[in-house]
């Protein structure tokens, strides 16, 4: 329990070397923990370390192979990593693991969004939320699903997007990914100053994204406030420059 406690606590400060060392040391302690190997996996994917990530969970899945979860997690690092043709088969695994629950329709939703069905995505993730499925995760995903898909203002499905990210704002109002796309809707609908408001919280929660900054200096733009806006972009560059990233690369993907 304590090596468990330190390594989450190494990682999360982004001492990953430390952490690594603790987290062996646990799971020789506990090797079918499986929340050990997913607590440390979230903690990888915060720091973008997905090496790692991908390290501990397949440690894990020697002791636990038929963690619906940590195949779902290896998929995820796989992707992440370039590996596409290798997540494939291990989305395709959790899915088989453990259909029907919550994994089960993620690992079907991300594997479609890795290969661009977006509308694939849309109708599994309407059949996940009919299925009892309704946290603010999902519908956070079906409101940037539905967005990706091109829905627009008057539109049923941007209604749609903008009711359930306005649900998951208030299950969850500190989950980035539903502030950046609540900004975006209404950047869409020409309300800068509440697309600001969201885009702001989004920028305190994830000040690494760039695809904050880039809806910041659009709202900034529609409010005429045209030296925030381009101090806005400015950070574009810098936020990129960091990540080693092109400035073209910096529209908002799905969740994952």
């Amino acid at each position: 329990m304590v090596e468990n406690l330190l390594s989450q606590s190494y990682i999360s400060a982004g001492n990953l070397k430390e952490g690594y060392g603790a987290f062996l040391r646990a799971a020789a302690l506990d090797p079918k923990n499986e929340s050990l190997y997913d607590y440390l996996s979230d903690a990888c994917t915060d720091h973008k370390d997905y090496t790692l990530g991908l390290q501990i969970v397949e440690l894990g899945l020697k002791h636990l192979p038929d963690s619906a979860r940590l195949h779902y997690e290896k998929a995820l690092f796989l992707a992440q990593l370039g590996s596409f043709g290798q997540a494939k088969p291990e989305f395709d695994r959790a899915t088989q693991l453990a259909p029907g629950s919550y994994i089960g329709y993620l690992a079907q939703v991300q594997k479609a969004l890795y290969e661009d069905k977006f509308a694939v995505a849309d109708k599994i993730l309407h059949q996940a939320i009919q299925a009892g499925h309704h946290d603010y995760r999902t519908l956070s995903l079906l409101g940037t699903v539905l967005l990706h898909e091109g829905a627009m203002p008057g539109q049923p499905q941007f209604a749609e997007a903008q009711r359930v990210l306005e649900e998951s704002a208030r299950e969850q109002p500190e989950y980035p990914s539903t502030q950046i796309a609540l900004g975006s809707i209404f950047l869409m609908q020409g309300k800068a100053e509440q697309a600001l408001a969201h885009l702001q919280i989004a920028r305190r929660l994830e000040p690494d994204d760039a695809a904050v900054y880039t809806h910041l200096a659009n709202a900034y733009e529609m409010l005429g406030d045209h030296a925030q806006a381009r101090a806005m972009r400015e950070q574009i560059g810098r936020v990129l420059a960091a990540q080693g990233k092109k400035p073209s690369s910096v529209s908002q993907p799905p969740q994952r």
